[in-house]
């Protein structure tokens, strides 16, 4: 599930629903560290910088707080959080950052899908149908069990390609398209 990670968006939150008046100990501004992860979160969009994008940014607009939101590869952006550059990551869930305090309520859900090239007609039938296949993965991002203890075990390092650094995704679709069968 997405997740807003920021403990003082939290609990801004929390004042916010039930109409308590502390709003002025919130901070004037909040800085959230995210990647490029349409539609949740936009980059290079014009029309939309993204659904959780927008949704935080309203959120702070009615609290008074400002939301500062900087775009990085994801495993700059957790560590950056975890070193405390950033207050918190716009979106993730507990298996990407597991030092970091999460809320108990999701914001949001989402559904890891499985793509390959339109003239492979495999499909993913449990983690042994990917035994004879090629996995593309971004590295630090949690696609959910099974699927992140399958990229974790050494035995399968030969047949997963843990992409790290800017446009993770379009680098998975020109690899796809150099015969990589699967990625997520």
């Amino acid at each position: 599930m997405v997740r807003i990670r920021n403990s003082l968006l939290a609990v801004a939150l929390y004042l916010f629903s039930y109409g308590v008046n502390a709003f002025d100990t919130l901070p004037k501004v909040i800085k959230l560290a995210t990647t490029n992860w349409c539609p949740y979160a936009c980059e290079n969009l014009n029309s939309s910088q993204g659904m959780v994008y927008e949704y935080v940014q309203y959120i702070g607009e009615q609290l008074g707080t400002r939301i500062e939101i900087v775009f990085l590869p994801w495993s700059r952006a957790v560590k950056s959080v975890e070193s405390g550059v950033y207050d918190g990551l716009l979106s993730a869930i507990k298996t990407e950052a597991p030092s970091l305090k999460f809320t108990t309520t999701p914001t949001m859900e989402y559904q890891v899908c499985f793509f390959n090239r339109m003239e492979d007609v495999s499909k993913y039938h449990g983690i042994d149908s990917l035994k004879s296949k090629r996995l593309g993965a971004i590295a630090s991002y949690g696609y959910g069990e099974p699927i992140d203890s399958y990229i974790a075990e050494t035995e399968n390092t030969e047949r997963v390609i843990k992409l790290t650094g800017s446009a993770g995704v379009s680098r998975l679709i020109s690899l796809l398209n150099k015969n990589v069968s699967t990625y997520l």
